[in-house]
C-alpha cells in the first residue's frame, strides 16, 4: 500500500494482490527472452533434454509479453515526470497486444517442431585432456512433410551442465594433435 499526499487530503492506493506476481513473470518473460538472443549469439544450445526445450520454450512464449505490463506497473507508480512517464505507460499499453498475439503464435508453432534438436550420429574425436569436450556429426529432422533433415559436424564443449557450445569444424582441415579418433 502506499501513500500519495496531495494537499491537506492523504489517498491510499491499495494494491492488487496479483501485482506483484504479474511483474516478476514479466521480468522473467523478458530474462528468458534475452537468455535466448544470447545463447543464439554465443553459439550456445541447449543440451539434448527435449523436456528442457520445451518447458523453457513454454515459459518464454507464456510470459514473454508480460514483461509489458510490469513495465506499465512500475510507470504507473514512478516519480518521472509526467507527460513522460504517461507516454511511456501509452507506448507500452499499445505494444501489448501485438506481443499477446506474437506470443500465442510462437506458443502455437512452438508445439509443432519443439522436438527438433541435434542428435548425435557418429562420435568422430574425442579430447584427451577433456572427456566431455567432443567432435561429433549430428543431424535434426523437425518432421515437416516439406523440409529435409539437416547435417553438421560440430565441437562440442559443455557450459554449466546445461548449454554447449557447438563450434562447426571443417574435418578436412581440422589438427587431430590433442584428440583421439573414437569411430
Amino acid at each position: 500500500m502506499s501513500t500519495i499526499t496531495t494537499g491537506s487530503a492523504q489517498l491510499q492506493r491499495v494494491h492488487h494482490p496479483l501485482r506483484p506476481w504479474l511483474i516478476g513473470l514479466g521480468w522473467l518473460g523478458l530474462a528468458l527472452w534475452v537468455l535466448e538472443l544470447a545463447s543464439a549469439a554465443l553459439k550456445l544450445e541447449l543440451t539434448d533434454s527435449v523436456d528442457l526445450r520445451l518447458v523453457l520454450h513454454l515459459l518464454r512464449a507464456s510470459c514473454g509479453w508480460l514483461w509489458l505490463v510490469a513495465v506499465a506497473l512500475h510507470l504507473r507508480e514512478s516519480t518521472v515526470w509526467a507527460p513522460l512517464r504517461y507516454t511511456l505507460m501509452g507506448i507500452a499499453g499499445f505494444l501489448i497486444i501485438p506481443a499477446l498475439l506474437g506470443s500465442l503464435m510462437l506458443l502455437a508453432v512452438g508445439w509443432i517442431g519443439h522436438d527438433a534438436t541435434w542428435e548425435d550420429e557418429q562420435l568422430l574425436y574425442g579430447s584427451e585432456t577433456d572427456a566431455d569436450v567432443r567432435v561429433v556429426a549430428q543431424s535434426r529432422d523437425n518432421a515437416f512433410a516439406t523440409s529435409y533433415p539437416q547435417h553438421r559436424i560440430v565441437k562440442l564443449t559443455p557450459v554449466l551442465e546445461l548449454w554447449q557450445f557447438a563450434e562447426p569444424v571443417d574435418t578436412a582441415v581440422f589438427n587431430r594433435q590433442g584428440w583421439k579418433r573414437k569411430y
